[in-house]
């Protein structure tokens, strides 16, 4: 009987983690879109070391990262948008944006149309820091919009990950306890 509730403990903390980790990856936070009027933009940070979750403004590793823009919109596949990276100061520099002709550019995506939707940064963060992907996209009529998409790399802990690092550690341990205490109880039955 105690075996079989070992059993079932492992059973949902195996549930709670790969539910929580779909979560993780499925979801669009506030902080990783923007609008122009009625227009989406998503912002996504990945890399190779974490698997398939997206970040937004933590990005846990200085390590190769793929930074993308999805324009979600058919119409701003059409504007002209260029793209820059900028390494600055501090969280509020990279919110701000009054100092950014002062902040070092890592890399800058020439004006075009991006017909696929995707605009794709490729960056190797070597330490971590603040840095802001700043977008600017010339719609119809000459009228710029310019967003910013700030982020932190390796300025955190596991809890950076929306949870996921926490919620992976727990049920870790709860499926090593349930583990354990399953060969227990069975090795004792088996004995008696």
């Amino acid at each position: 009987m105690k075996a079989h509730m070992c059993g079932r403990i492992a059973v949902v903390a195996v549930f709670l983690m790969v539910s929580h980790t779909a979560v993780a990856q499925s979801e669009t936070s506030e902080e990783c879109m923007r609008k122009i009027g009625e227009y989406d933009v998503n912002f996504n940070a990945y890399q190779a070391a974490t698997g398939s979750i997206r970040f937004c403004e933590d990005i846990p590793l200085a390590a190769p990262t793929v930074l993308t823009l999805d324009f979600v919109d058919a119409e701003l596949r059409k504007m002209p948008a260029e793209a820059r990276l900028l390494e600055v100061e501090s969280w509020a520099a990279a919110l701000d944006g009054s100092s950014d002709g002062k902040a070092l550019v890592l890399q800058r995506l020439p004006s075009k149309a991006y017909s696929s939707g995707i605009v794709e940064i490729d960056h190797t963060f070597k330490a971590p820091g603040y840095f802001v992907e700043v977008v600017s996209i010339e719609a119809p009529g000459g009228k710029k919009h310019v967003l910013r998409f700030p982020f932190q790399v390796a300025g955190g802990a596991v809890s950076d990950w929306s949870g996921l690092g926490i919620w992976a550690t727990i049920s870790a341990v709860f499926m090593l306890i349930a583990g354990a205490a399953f060969w227990f109880f069975r090795r004792k039955g088996e004995e008696v």
